[in-house]
């Protein structure tokens, strides 16, 4: 199992920084290797239907149906596999009680039409190479890194998952998105497709409020309810923060394209949107997504005014604070009544990935190896996490994984700095902020798609865009 993970990280990772057909098409058969394999092997964690031999063949010919449908979009319009991979990465169950089935087969039907329609554009001579430059060479780096500690991680069944969950699909995501190249319909697109989900999921939020019911079962979220009545909405989403994080990554785009747009009606059209989405944080109850939000707004001060970014930060801070606790006055009372044991768990949470880090400070404990390390019980592994990228980076791949991500956070900030564009330049740098205070406080950092576009875009929008029909160059 280790080694199929190894081989998915070195193909996703050639793909990542390839320049031509030559790299291309055996990076895509060896990602493939080891993807297939890894995929299987997680049994009942991917779902199973053994016992109904009739409709694993139906499935297997609808899959099909579909693979065949979306290479030939994917061939006709490029643009549709990085949209909606970026969709079908934001994890939105297709049942419910939620199983990895039902996030995870969308999201990988959309990806291998993707690889398909490139071998064909290979083939072709027509493909683009993702031109990542020094992005690329460290994502595939970490995704190198991380899927080389499964050989000495405590929990290999949770750091294959995470490999075929998390770092193979949306490595594979990041070197689409980068394929667009920065063309002006893709990066119109994504903002727009991101406004109308989050603005989806807003409108559910408030109706699972009124409701008093999630459409999506927590088992935590319920007896958090049970409990002290404190309802938290997570909407198309499994957890309310994670659901908080889509909208508070969607209300700063908004308010970059309202500041510094130029296309007034569609900027108006967003604006209005904007409520809803704020709602949606609200019913979530999610600090973190507070926290997070004020943070991207404070980076789009600090562009706008500079000198006046202090005033503008604690304007907003206090705008915020208000309308959570004029909408939601009991929510300020049950924050107010556990602020000491939340703050303690966290910090608790933290200070153990620290100690980890300390005794494992060259490798670390291995992707997915900190329930273990850490003396967690079997049933808290699969939920426990450091609840901070930065203490999880360190305690499980070691001082090489938080020098990787640490130098990835530079660069990447670097190329948004060089950005021409205001309007894309304040959407990443305030997105960028707001996901990495989110990450500070919450786990599932790499497991968001807007960090791996984000990476994507900064890399590539400071080309210059090819025409759409560019023939590769090769030799003879």
């Amino acid at each position: 199992m280790p080694w199929f993970a190894l081989l998915a990280a070195l193909g996703v990772g050639l793909l990542l920084v390839e320049r031509g057909p030559a790299v291309r098409l055996p990076a895509i058969f060896v990602t493939l290797v080891g993807v297939v394999p890894l995929a299987a092997g997680q049994g009942p964690a991917l779902g199973s239907i053994e016992r109904h031999p009739a409709l694993a063949v139906a499935a297997g010919a609808a899959a099909l149906g579909v693979l065949v449908l979306g290479t030939a979009c994917a061939l006709r319009w490029p643009i549709v596999v990085p949209v909606a991979g970026l969709v079908f990465a934001l994890r939105m169950p297709l049942a419910n009680p939620i199983r990895p089935i039902h996030y995870l087969v969308p999201l990988y039907l959309v990806l291998l039409s993707g690889l398909a329609a490139l071998v064909v554009e290979s083939v072709r001579r027509r493909a683009v190479p993702p031109g990542l430059g020094p992005i690329g060479w460290l994502l595939a780096a970490h995704l190198v890194l991380a899927a080389a500690s499964l050989q000495w991680t405590g929990d290999l069944t949770r750091g294959s998952f995470e490999i075929v969950a998390t770092y193979a699909p949306l490595g594979l995501l990041a070197g689409f998105v980068a394929r667009m190249q920065g063309a002006r319909r893709f990066l119109v697109a994504v903002p727009s497709v991101q406004i109308v989900v989050a603005t989806v999921m807003g409108v559910v939020a408030v109706i699972e409020h009124v409701r008093r019911h999630n459409y999506v079962t927590n088992d935590k979220v319920d007896v958090t309810y049970a409990y002290s009545g404190l309802f938290r909405a997570n909407s198309l989403l499994y957890d309310p923060s994670m659901f908080g994080r889509v909208e508070v990554l969607a209300l700063v785009t908004i308010v970059s394209l309202a500041v510094a747009g130029r296309a007034r009606v569609s900027t108006l059209v967003a604006l209005l949107t904007a409520p809803v989405m704020f709602a949606g944080i609200v019913f979530s109850v999610s600090q973190t997504s507070f926290a997070a939000l004020a943070g991207g707004l404070a980076m789009i001060a600090a562009i706008l005014w500079r000198r006046r970014v202090a005033i503008a930060l604690g304007v907003g801070v206090l705008l915020v604070a208000a309308g959570v606790l004029l909408t939601q006055p009991q929510v300020g009372k049950a924050i107010a009544r556990s602020l000491d044991k939340a703050t303690s768990s966290r910090l608790g949470l933290a200070e153990r990935g620290t100690s980890t880090f300390a005794h494992h400070a060259l490798v670390g404990v291995g992707l997915g190896g900190f329930g273990v390390a850490t003396g967690s019980t079997a049933s808290e592994r699969a939920r426990i996490a450091p609840h901070n990228v930065v203490v999880d980076v360190a305690s499980e791949l070691g001082v090489g994984g938080l020098v990787l991500f640490l130098a990835t956070l530079a660069v990447i900030a670097w190329h948004i700095r060089r950005i021409v564009d205001p309007v894309l330049r304040m959407i990443l740098a305030a997105s960028l902020t707001a996901l990495v205070v989110h990450g500070l406080a919450y786990d599932q950092f790499f497991a968001d798609p807007t960090w791996w576009a984000i990476a994507a875009i900064a890399g590539t929008a400071t080309l210059v865009p090819r025409p759409a029909a560019s023939v590769e160059v090769v030799p003879a």
